[in-house]
């Protein structure tokens, strides 16, 4: 709006520099131009005119469209005196916390239309909740400040910045949390080394939101080391890293085994063991490795067996770049095997008061413990052949980087080239079209380059096509209408093999599978552009049978969680002489239940308190393998057409999973159209309801993978996403009392909202909810 004494105010301005600039001009010429013959005086008042021009075009540049713009609005807009005065009420702490919230106060009742923020951290734009007052003179914003680093508020009225903006905050760090600081820099958490040799351990602090905090000294004063004491060490900062630096020295007469816990006002951060051994030994841990075989092993004593105490008797252990193997000579002469273990990052060694300890699966009750002089060997060269199968390191970005190098290199080995072969598909049947296309194809088939053209339809393959396709198969093959792969119970999100598949799903469909899924990790292994994702959910227990490491009962908790709850913690924690349980399992097939005995004489074996642990591992055992032990080798023998066993022995469970899948995004743009509310969304539910879009809005990833894991029971969605949920997540209103913690029922995928005085309270319980886990509210 034109306002009169501006133009008076700028005229008068104008009037003023322009007296001015006459005279400064007049005394210019008279002092250096007077004297000068008129062809001079000429020659600079051109380069004075010239440099004018050059001024302007530069101003013209810096501001374009600066011709078409009405001088009084351009003053508006340049000169800060003339923008839109606002009072800011910035926080007191500028450390990371969930949410901050800044007031911006207008002197007078401001149009919400006319104002707009912007608030971006290091270029990227945040989202925001806007709250006014009554009379529109206070704009209360609400946004998430997790994540340390620069932020940028940007806030104009009426599309002109108001006076002072923009503005800059730093956030920091909070305070170093020992739950999400973490070693680093670490190959494994086993390390060889030389008597006489040094070993530094960095320790990365972070704070609760993840972020990394800076070294200081009195971060160092604080963390603990505990280690023998023929282990020097010494605290200090690393200033190339800013972590703290762990340095440990050992003399040349040390040997042995060296368990080391850090920790951080007294929370522990890492274990690490240390094998020191003198050199003349590590030369005969090489000269092992070179020669081994048959003949290759080392005797030690065995005390305990997979849990089970033994009679101390002589065994020999003998390691291969894939195996460990414990065997025992009848009369020294007719070996017989006792137990094998993969050499695996999931298999542990540690040595404890002279007493090697074998743990798979961090399983505590079928542990092996083995004495003698040569566990110390034996420890050192597990770890050096496991280090050297992983490439070196057992973090999972270079153990990626490693299994991509060694697949490829497979690959090229056998003379595989990936070059386009082309794939008609029909879009309508496309498992049947699939597996037709691909029966007959070599192996050297399956490494190439798949070119995919829908029947019916006109398109190129660029990836696009390649990508859609493997979508839609894989899709069809892990849902569980179509019988192929379902989940062990009903209600679960995770997928095995069926055990009891109809009579048109043959031991090939299963063969396909496993080549598909073989052919996400070849093609991911050429590069982002080839990459191929799994659209589904798979079994822990099935993923730990591709890894090689067999399953274990505590997967039941993830793959069967109502079985878990309901029977087999409920055994394992409760007295079961009452129950009558025998060692078998009734099966629902065809209509018709069969009685399984999960031992020998299984039907006359009575469960009781000393064999109960024995009844849930063998129950576990039938439910996650036997009876789906020739789907599973299907499965696997096509898998293995593109991938071989001993590269996937590389991983854990989650970390494949990890592998094939990517990391899940929890949209909730999606979530909005796709839920339920369970009630009237008006008056105060209306209120609250809004504020919760507001609070999921406002969450990082961690924190949103936490939510689903609270109203799922997983943290991963199923297939497609929220669309898929089943049931979708429905949100009701509870109307328990202010301040009380939300709860879920992840049977019905269900979210009850407390009542609460404002958005930061509800904000407040909400975070405390998913993050705590199941302590202080229901979740069922």
């Amino acid at each position: 709006m034109f306002r009169l004494e501006i133009f008076f105010v700028v005229l008068l301005v104008g009037l003023l520099m322009s007296e001015v600039v006459e005279k400064i001009a007049r005394l210019f010429f008279h002092m250096y131009l007077l004297d000068h013959d008129p062809g001079l005086q000429f020659f600079f008042i051109s380069i004075f005119f010239v440099l004018l021009l050059i001024s302007l075009y530069f101003l013209y540049y810096l501001n374009p469209g600066l011709q078409y713009a009405e001088p009084i609005e351009y003053m508006q807009r340049e000169f800060n005196i003339f923008r839109k005065k606002v009072k800011i009420t910035w926080p007191e702490n500028w450390e990371a916390t969930s949410t901050k919230t800044i007031l911006f106060t207008f002197n007078k009742t401001t149009p919400q239309d006319e104002v707009i923020l912007k608030v971006y951290r290091d270029s990227e734009l945040l989202a925001t909740t806007e709250i006014w007052d009554e009379e529109n003179e206070t704009m209360e914003v609400i946004f998430t400040s997790q994540t340390a680093g620069l932020y940028k508020f940007y806030l104009s009225y009426s599309n002109r910045p108001v006076r002072g903006s923009p503005w800059e905050k730093k956030v920091t760090p909070t305070e170093p949390d020992p739950k999400t600081s973490r070693m680093v820099n670490l190959s494994s958490p086993t390390t060889v080394l030389k008597s006489g040799g040094t070993f530094s351990a960095r320790v990365e602090l972070r704070d609760m939101f993840n972020n990394h905090i800076d070294c200081k000294r009195c971060y160092c004063d604080v963390i603990t080391v505990t280690v023998d004491n023929e282990a020097f060490y010494e605290i200090g900062p690393c200033v190339i890293s800013k972590n703290i630096e762990v340095k440990f020295t050992f003399s040349t007469l040390t040997v042995g085994a060296f368990p080391v816990s850090i920790q951080y006002r007294d929370s522990m951060i890492g274990k690490l063991q240390l094998l020191v051994l003198p050199p003349a030994k590590l030369t005969s841990i090489n000269n092992y490795i070179s020669r081994m075989g048959w003949n290759s092993y080392y005797e030690v004593n065995l005390t305990r067996l997979n849990g089970s105490s033994q009679k101390q008797k002589t065994v020999y252990v003998y390691l291969t770049d894939k195996q460990m193997i414990i065997r025992e000579f009848y009369l020294k002469l007719i070996p017989h095997r006792l137990i094998s273990y993969r050499v695996n990052p999931q298999v542990k060694l540690n040595i404890l008061d002279k007493v090697l300890t074998i743990q798979q699966h961090d399983e505590e009750d079928n542990i092996t413990q083995l004495k003698g002089e040569n566990i110390l060997l034996l420890a050192a060269t597990y770890y050096t052949i496991l280090l050297r199968r992983v490439g070196g390191s057992e973090t999972f970005y270079e153990k990626r980087q490693f299994f991509f190098d060694e697949l490829l290199k497979y690959h090229e080995d056998l003379k595989h080239r990936h070059v386009r072969l082309p794939i008609r598909i029909d879009r309508y049947n496309i498992f049947e079209s699939t597996w037709k296309v691909t029966r007959h194809f070599l192996q050297s088939d399956w490494a190439r380059l798949w070119e995919i053209f829908f029947d019916g339809e006109i398109g190129v393959d660029q990836g696009g096509l390649r990508r859609e396709w493997f979508e839609l198969v894989t899709k069809f093959i892990f849902d569980p209408e179509n019988e192929i792969f379902v989940p062990l119970e009903e209600g679960s999100n995770s997928v095995a093999p069926n055990p009891f598949p109809p009579s048109h799903i043959k031991l090939k469909h299963f063969r396909l599978a496993g080549k598909l899924v073989g052919k996400a990790l070849y093609e991911s292994a050429m590069g982002d552009t080839y990459r191929l994702n799994l659209n589904a959910q798979i079994a822990k227990s099935l993923l730990a049978q591709i890894t090689g490491v067999g399953t274990h009962f505590t997967m039941m908790e993830v793959d069967a969680p109502d079985l878990w709850r309901s029977k087999i913690k409920y055994i394992l924690e409760n007295d079961v002489e009452f129950l009558d349980l025998t060692f078998t399992q009734d099966e629902l097939h065809d209509g018709q239940v069969s009685t399984i005995e999960l031992i020998s004489n299984g039907a006359k074996t009575p469960v009781t308190e000393a064999n109960k642990k024995t009844y849930v591992t063998a129950l576990s055992n039938y439910l996650l393998c036997t009876r789906v032990k020739t789907q599973v080798e299907a499965f696997l023998e096509g898998l293995h057409t593109l991938v071989p066993d001993n590269l996937l022995s590389l991983w854990d469970e989650s970390e494949l999973e990890l592998l094939l899948c990517g990391v899940r995004d929890y949209s909730v743009a999606e979530l909005k159209k796709y839920h339920t509310v369970v009630g009237t969304n008006i008056g105060r539910f209306g209120l609250i309801l809004n504020w919760f879009w507001q609070v999921l809005s406002h969450m990082g990833k961690e924190d949103l993978s936490r939510f689903v894991q609270f109203c799922t029971g997983s943290s991963l969605l199923p297939p497609g996403g929220w669309s898929a949920l089943r049931p979708q997540l429905q949100i009701s209103w509870g109307g328990a009392e202010m301040g009380t913690l939300p709860t879920s029922h992840t049977c019905f995928n269900m979210f009850v909202l407390p009542d609460a005085e404002n958005y930061h309270e509800l904000e407040r319980v909400m975070l405390i909810a998913v993050r705590e886990g199941s302590e202080g509210f229901l979740m069922t």
